[in-house]
């Protein structure tokens, strides 16, 4: 049974590394949706690492030790609290640690969003106009409902942005190519900014963050009308 792009995009999205005959069988004939796989598993190989947090050697050791001292001094209640210290302990050190992986120096969702402009490049050549089922299907995926496509998009892709996911556009507007990011169940103040060279507008539309990249900033007002009409 043949696959069309749009089911296959759902497949990767929840199993990118099971795909049956027929998504195999698509994926091998169809040069987009090979690149949208080989990003789905850079983005699972990007969470095996961020998991993979090594915990210090010692950690063990220094509670059984802090344990067995406990043990000789207190009850049984109070051995019961620390071992729940314990395990807060080893959970915070792989918590913190995932976030450095994931985050690095980058702070804020605008700047990860420029960041993120490096990792896709082609995005920006990308011609055309994606139909209006395909992106609201591909928002639904994020659990973000669209009364209407906001703009015409060239370019979507769910894409990883530190520990969240967003939703990855570009649109083509007559002053040049914009990126937009919309990052759901996300907070942030408006602002406009200019991250390493990028003119960009950070803002709340909806239940989510918007930002917006270009060289140019005289298409964001417009980008900004249709998502908050769309949202």
């Amino acid at each position: 049974m043949s696959m069309n792009c749009l089911e296959f995009r759902r497949a990767i999205a929840v199993q990118p590394r099971q795909l049956d005959a027929a998504a195999r069988a698509h994926r091998d004939g169809c040069p987009r949706c090979a690149e949208a796989y080989a990003k789905a598993m850079s983005f699972e190989s990007l969470l095996d690492r961020s998991l993979a947090v090594e915990v210090p050697a010692t950690l063990a050791d220094q509670i059984l030790l802090r344990q067995t001292t406990l043990d000789r001094q207190h009850n049984s209640g109070r051995r019961a609290l620390v071992w729940r210290m314990a395990a807060g302990v080893a959970l915070a050190v792989g918590v913190v640690g995932m976030s450095w992986l994931a985050l690095g120096p980058q702070q804020t969702l605008a700047a990860m969003s420029v960041a993120h402009l490096s990792h896709e490049p082609m995005a920006l050549t990308t011609q055309g106009t994606l139909p209006g089922v395909e992106v609201s299907r591909t928002f639904e995926q994020l659990g973000v409902h669209l009364r209407h496509t906001p703009v015409p998009i060239s370019y979507l892709q769910i894409c990883p942005l530190g520990l969240r996911r967003a939703l990855h556009m570009v649109v083509q507007s007559p002053q040049g190519a914009v990126t937009v990011m919309y990052v759901p169940d996300a907070e942030t103040t408006r602002r406009d900014f200019s991250e390493r060279g990028v003119l960009g507008r950070e803002l709340q539309v909806g239940k989510g963050v918007l930002v917006m990249l270009a060289s140019s900033r005289d298409a964001f007002d417009g980008i900004e009308q249709g998502f908050r009409a769309a949202l």
